[in-house]
């Protein structure tokens, strides 16, 4: 083998490497806390849907599919899970607090609350988990999920990519919705504060 041909492979088997990597990395920054648990992490959001499928007998992510959940929808169901969680967590044993949590959705009914504008403010700071039953996400039937999981690296190394790509725009809508309602919430109160002192309320 040539000395070229023998660059040419270490520099293939390197962009290998740092592909791997970057795959382990997108995982890793997204740190995520657990369904029932929020004193305890998981290191992306997919770990912590696992997790919930595994441990607890519910799969978020099918359950996303059945609703048809775009990100709003995924984020309103997320922050409602976080306060029952909350409000009933010390009463409540891991088997009691998943039965409560899924009552609204027996047949994959659609809850009420998904029309509750209140709860599309986080709960949780940062909470990684708002946007990830976005059935978008989830998208495909189970034979499509069969047939992808035979395909070569490189196939689902683009698969992950088109994902975290699709994830970090939900973020993006998420923080750019959360803004514009600070900022229609602030202008709400300088119009108080105006109409106040036309009213005399205030001398300054």
């Amino acid at each position: 083998m040539s000395d070229a041909e023998s660059d040419d492979n270490s520099r293939h088997d390197g962009e290998d490497g740092d592909w791997g990597d970057w795959g382990d990395e997108a995982e890793l920054v997204t740190p995520t806390r657990d369904v029932l648990e929020h004193n305890k992490e998981h290191d992306s959001a997919g770990a912590c849907l696992r997790h919930c499928k595994e441990a607890y007998g519910w799969d978020l992510s099918a359950l996303g599919k059945a609703l048809e959940l775009d990100i709003y929808g995924s984020i309103r169901v997320v922050n409602w899970l976080r306060k029952e969680v909350a409000a009933k967590r010390r009463e409540m044993d891991d088997a009691e607090l998943v039965k409560h949590l899924q009552s609204p959705f027996v047949s994959n009914a659609r809850p009420a609350f998904l029309d509750d504008d209140d709860l599309l403010f986080p709960f949780l700071p940062e909470d990684a988990l708002l946007p990830a039953l976005c059935a978008d996400i989830h998208g495909g039937s189970d034979n499509d999920e069969t047939s992808a999981a035979g395909k070569g690296a490189s196939s689902r190394g683009d698969e992950l990519e088109e994902e975290v790509s699709r994830l970090r725009e939900q973020l993006a809508m998420q923080q750019e919705l959360i803004q514009q309602t600070k900022a229609t919430l602030l202008n709400d109160g300088f119009c108080s504060i105006r109409h106040a002192r036309k009213r005399g309320y205030f001398r300054w």
